[in-house]
């Protein structure tokens, strides 16, 4: 390092020959930090002889004004001698050129990964900056990213080294002076402290029932009577509802624990509410999609549960039809009415009769449902005697054709104890035979207009109006369908069970009663007539009896 620095001091000195000029340039090659050394020691060189010219140009004009004035006072001579290079000569260009070749070869070998750190690069010699000369009594600026001169250096300077004499020892930089023209910054005032906002009113909570996820085309939140434009993000607060318009109308909600509900188009649903037993989604039209975490279920007009559990989501479908599918595989099944079907981890979701609360139900005059039950009618047709009426007659007959007279039997049960809506499962009719027809078919109609017991003839229906043709064998007195049929080839007790079309007309009958006209029983050109007891029978065991088993509708 001394040797380096003599070096230098040679050059700035003005005392380099071609030997120690070859010295400065592999010295300045051989390491980066040489060249900044190099370049702070010139800056440092040309900032002190900017200095002492500065100092020679003020002391050279005060002795002009001294001569002019005519008291001039001797001064001592000042020895000065200066270095009259440039401040960066070739050999600068050569050293800095040099640094840098070695720093282009070997600092890509550094930079290897796993390799060691590279060491800082030199920084790139720019010419210094032009340094201001100062006015008399202003303070010298110090070149860009040099420290400050301290007041000591800038006494006038002693005589300059002679060539050989070693420089004197260097003294420690001085503090910064205070007119040091360092830019300070300005000191803020202090900021006001805004009041505090006045407080807010309580709020009052509401939990939301859903949020609307996504929309398209037009939808609408219904607020009672009220209704506004829906947007995405909206929360749909107790007692509101939404619907989608159009025929492109579709709308997302999300429910609190996560089930997805989709609204097709045209549908309209007036509220979602947490009840006791669950949510319940009231549904006024259109087409829902009910997804969970495990199934999604497609409503096709229905009414339906769910239960939602960690693992499961059963569906249990009351009327209608649902379309199941399991999300994880797709596995699918469509549940009807009366069935139900879980989405768990396993076998594919399968539809299973629902396990329900059955009720069997018989009706017969003076046995069921109760002793006092007396709703049973029947009565006898006969075109024999076609203004007479049988309605009082122990036994009511049926006969195709039997020396040229027709007989139509009516028979009917007051069915009101059953509550409208329950679901017909199976329907009976028990007589007590006591004329058999030898195996010959009677066939079940269903009447279509009223009828009285104690006033119905071949001719007339009632007292007032007649049948629309006489026996009740018109389109409009009796329906066309086969809905039972009694062949009994034994005299007793017999069964006689409705078909699909029978429990059809039973259900029309429970569902609304004052469509209940009971049924005609005919075998048009059967010769062997057939003969049961009536409601009027002496024994109660034997009148005429049917027999429902449904599940009863659902307490609203």
């Amino acid at each position: 390092m001394n040797d380096g620095r003599r070096l230098i001091d040679d050059y700035l000195d003005g005392e380099m020959t071609p030997e120690t000029e070859k010295q400065l340039v592999e010295w300045l090659a051989a390491d980066p930090e040489h060249v900044r050394m190099f370049v702070r020691e010139s800056h440092a060189h040309r900032s002190l002889r900017d200095l002492l010219v500065a100092r020679k140009m003020q002391s050279s004009l005060r002795e002009e004004a001294e001569d002019r004035s005519g008291r001039r006072t001797p001064r001592p001579f000042r020895f000065f001698r200066a270095s009259s290079r440039p401040a960066f000569p070739w050999i600068v260009a050569a050293a800095a050129a040099a640094a840098l070749l070695v720093a282009a070869l070997v600092l890509p070998l550094l930079r290897r990964p796993g390799g060691p750190p590279a060491p800082p690069t030199a920084r790139e010699v720019r010419p210094p900056e032009p340094v201001e000369v100062p006015r008399p009594g202003e303070a010298v600026k110090a070149p860009p990213g040099e420290r400050q001169p301290s007041p000591e250096s800038r006494k006038e300077p002693g005589p300059a080294r002679e060539p050989g004499v070693a420089p004197p020892p260097e003294r420690p930089p001085a503090p910064v002076p205070p007119e040091s023209r360092l830019p300070v910054p300005p000191v803020a005032p202090p900021a006001e402290v805004p009041p505090d906002p006045p407080a807010e009113p309580a709020r009052r909570t509401v939990a939301l029932v859903a949020e609307i996820r996504g929309l398209r085309g037009e939808a609408f939140v219904l607020t009672g009577a009220e209704r506004e434009p829906a947007r995405a993000g909206q929360p749909l607060l107790p007692g509101q509802g939404i619907a989608t318009t159009g025929p492109e109308g579709a709308a997302s909600l999300r429910l609190p624990d996560g089930t997805r509900v989709e609204l097709g188009a045209e549908t309209s649903v007036r509220e979602i509410s947490e009840r006791p037993g669950g949510k319940t989604v009231a549904v006024e039209a259109g087409t829902l999609v009910f997804a969970t975490p495990h199934a999604e279920a497609r409503v096709l007009g229905t009414q339906l549960a769910l239960s939602v559990s960690a693992q499961s989501t059963r569906l249990e479908v009351r009327e209608g039809r649902v379309r199941f599918t399991r999300l994880p595989d797709g596995a699918a099944v469509e549940v009807g009415a009366g069935r139900f079907a879980v989405a768990a981890p396993g076998p594919a979701p399968a539809s299973r009769p629902l396990p329900q609360v059955v009720v069997t139900r018989s009706f017969q005059d003076g046995v069921s449902p109760a002793p006092s039950y007396s709703g049973t009618r029947d009565a006898t047709l006969s075109d024999g005697a076609p203004s007479s009426n049988f309605g009082a007659e122990k036994t009511v007959r049926a006969d195709g054709s039997d020396k040229r007279v027709h007989l139509a039997a009516l028979l009917k049960w007051d069915l009101s104890d059953i509550p409208p809506g329950s679901r017909v499962l199976s329907a009976q009719i028990e007589l007590n035979i006591v004329s058999t027809c030898k195996g010959q078919p009677y066939r079940f109609h269903e009447v279509r207009i009223p009828w009285e017991e104690g006033e119905a003839t071949w001719k007339n229906r009632d007292a007032n109006f007649p049948w629309q043709v006489a026996g009740a064998r018109g389109g409009l007195d009796r329906g066309t369908a086969v809905l039972a049929t009694l062949a009994p080839y034994e005299k007793g007790e017999h069964t006689v069970l409705l078909n699909g079309p029978g429990l059809q007309a039973v259900q029309g009958w429970i569902n609304y009663p004052s469509a209940n006209n009971g049924f005609v029983i005919v075998s048009p050109g059967n010769p062997d007539g057939v003969d049961f007891s009536s409601r009027e029978a002496s024994t109660p065991a034997q009148r005429p009896k049917l027999r429902v088993t449904y599940v009863p509708a659902e307490k609203r």
